[in-house]
Parts: structure tokens; C-alpha cells; sequence
């Protein structure tokens, strides 16, 4: 399978075949330089407009979308938000509230979006079987869910269906998990729920929710907030274990990952994007951690990235992106 157009016509929605068309004949232009967090400020900046306007873009910036009678967003980030047909996405605190279903509301969107022809896929820490509760239960279109760090694919629609898995040996799995109880014996780490709850082997990754990933959803927000806490186990399990070997990250509400060296957000998306076939800078990913030590911080260094604090305002920042997308589709047709 060369890219997400070889899919069987049933399998992708034929909007969405028309528009990676033009996106993947796009790729074959000149790379764009990555390596950066963009906190992009798509509040509403708004501003009337008497005239009709339609030079929306100069390369690599957003300028004006103007329309008679109409207020719309102004922006002018060095991002170009044409050419970004792939959304992916966290989804902690990002698309749902931890270990929640995701909102009708944010299913209504996402479910458009797709319609339209965007491609989405889910990237988190979470083991598919959670992912399957949390999001596609909530959405009957072509999704994809990257698994545990995107270390497991799946086709979410209309049956789930892997694709790819990189699971952990049972000998590394081993040693994570020994580094694990040292962590918790050490720092008296007490979990609300049982203790396959708070030490989860998720087949490619091993993942410790301090207090539990059942607990209840409060005390999981007031256990470490800031991630202070969450730093000073990592840096005592970067003395336990090979640093060569493995990542350590910060993630979710209560949770740190661990993954085999290199099996990060960077890598999750990078072989996503390899295996359909999809040029990089078509993506924009969504993350409610990207900053230097987040677990969503290495997908800054190879796609545009859009910061955001809770759900709330990844709802808000995908509808003024459909927005800003579907107003230039209707500019470049009265062009003509």
C-alpha cells in the first residue's frame, strides 16, 4: 500500500479520496523546516470586512479571508493551514477528558471534519482496546487510532482492524516492571484502585498510573498537576534503567510511559505517516503537553504542532481550522 488512496473505495469516504488527491500530488514539492512547537492563537481575532477578498496565502503564512458581511479570524503565523488534511491528535486532555468518552460535541466535529475529507488519527498511550471505548464508539466515519505511542495501528472503521504492532519482549517488559516497584516502594507511590491498575502492561509499552488509571477522575487532577512529581520519578528511573534502551515520559494526567528507545510521538507519527504514505507537512498534530519533557514535545521535531489545555479548546481551534479551510474552498470556486 503506497498511500491512504490505495484504500478500498468503501473504506475511504469519497470525499476524502477527492481531497488527498491534490494533497498527496503536494508533497512532492519542497520540505518545509519542522523542529519547533507552534502555540498557535486561533482565539478570534475579529475584524469586518467590507470587500471581497481573495489572495489568501503567501508562502508559509495565513493573511486574510475576507467576505462581504462576514467576520473571520485574522491570522498571521508562519504556518500554512492549507495544506494541513491530516489531523492528529492526544488524547488525554487533548480530544477527551482522561479515561473519558469523547463529547458528542467533539464527535459532531471530528465526524464533519471527516466528512469533508480531513484524515484523522488518535495517537496516545492508551491500549487500543481503551481507544475503541473512548473514540470509536462515538464516531461511525474512516479513523485511525496509533495505539501505545503509536507503536500499534489500527482501522478503526468499519471493523477495527491492526495494521502494525511493536511489541516489547517479555525480557524488557520485565526489567520495566521491576523498575516500576522500585519507583513505588521507593516514593510510598499508593494506588486507589489495584495494582495491575497503577502497573499496565500494554504489550508495546509499560505505563505506571500512580494512583490508578480507574481512579476517580478529581483526584487523579489534584494528584500532580504540574508534573513536579512525575520529574523526580523519571529521574530516578533513568538510574534503574538503560537510558540507551528506553524513553521515559511524562504523560496523561498521573502517568508515566515507557517505551523502547526512540518509540516516541516522534516515531509514532513518522512510521504512521510512512506506512500511508503521507507527506509530512500536510499533518498538524494537537497535544495538550508540548513542552521539553511532555510525551507530546517530540512530534515538534517533524510536524507543525498546536498547543492546547483541555478539550474545550481543541474544539474550538478544529472548528475555526474548518472554518478557515471550508471559506478558501468557496474563494478558490468564485476565482474560477
Amino acid at each position: 500500500m503506497d498511500s491512504l488512496l490505495d484504500f478500498p473505495r468503501s473504506a475511504v469516504h469519497t470525499s476524502t479520496e477527492a481531497r488527498l488527491t491534490s494533497l498527496f500530488e503536494m508533497g512532492r514539492g519542497e520540505p518545509r523546516p519542522y523542529g519547533r512547537p507552534m502555540n498557535l492563537n486561533l482565539e478570534p481575532i475579529y475584524k469586518s470586512y467590507d470587500s471581497f477578498s481573495i489572495n489568501i496565502y503567501k508562502k508559509g503564512h495565513f493573511r486574510e479571508i475576507a467576505k462581504e458581511g462576514v467576520k473571520m479570524p485574522l491570522l498571521n503565523h508562519d504556518i500554512n493551514l492549507q495544506e494541513k488534511k491530516v489531523v492528529i491528535a492526544d488524547v488525554d486532555d487533548t480530544i477527551c477528558e482522561t479515561c473519558h468518552v469523547i463529547s458528542p460535541e467533539m464527535a459532531g466535529q471530528i465526524s464533519a471534519m471527516i466528512r469533508e475529507g480531513y484524515v484523522f488519527a488518535f495517537i496516545s498511550g492508551t491500549k487500543q482496546s481503551y481507544l475503541l471505548e473512548m473514540i470509536s464508539s462515538q464516531l461511525k466515519e474512516q479513523h485511525f487510532l496509533l495505539a501505545t505511542t503509536g507503536t500499534q495501528c489500527l482501522e478503526a472503521h468499519p471493523e477495527p482492524k491492526l495494521v502494525y504492532n511493536h511489541t516489547l519482549q517479555e525480557e524488557e517488559k520485565k526489567e520495566i516492571m521491576e523498575a516500576l516497584e522500585k519507583l513505588t516502594a521507593k516514593f510510598n507511590i499508593q494506588t486507589l484502585t489495584t495494582t495491575e491498575d497503577q502497573i499496565q502492561d500494554r504489550e508495546s509499552q509499560i505505563t505506571l498510573s500512580a494512583i490508578g488509571r480507574k481512579a476517580p477522575l478529581e483526584l487523579k487532577k489534584q494528584h500532580d498537576p504540574d508534573g513536579s512529581k512525575r520529574k523526580v520519578w523519571v529521574e530516578f528511573l533513568k538510574t534503574v534503567l538503560d537510558q540507551h534502551k528506553y524513553e521515559m515520559n511524562i504523560a496523561g494526567t498521573t502517568s508515566i510511559d515507557i517505551t523502547r528507545k526512540g518509540m516516541d510521538k516522534e516515531w509514532g507519527i513518522r512510521e504512521f505517516a510512512r506506512y500511508y504514505g503521507i507527506p509530512l507537512h500536510s499533518i498538524i498534530f494537537f497535544g495538550d503537553k508540548i513542552h521539553p519533557g511532555g510525551n507530546d514535545y517530540p512530534a515538534t521535531k517533524i510536524v507543525d504542532c498546536m498547543a492546547v489545555k483541555n478539550p474545550a479548546e481543541t474544539l474550538q481551534k478544529l472548528q475555526q481550522l474548518q472554518k478557515i479551510n471550508n471559506l478558501n474552498l468557496e474563494d478558490q470556486d468564485l476565482a474560477r
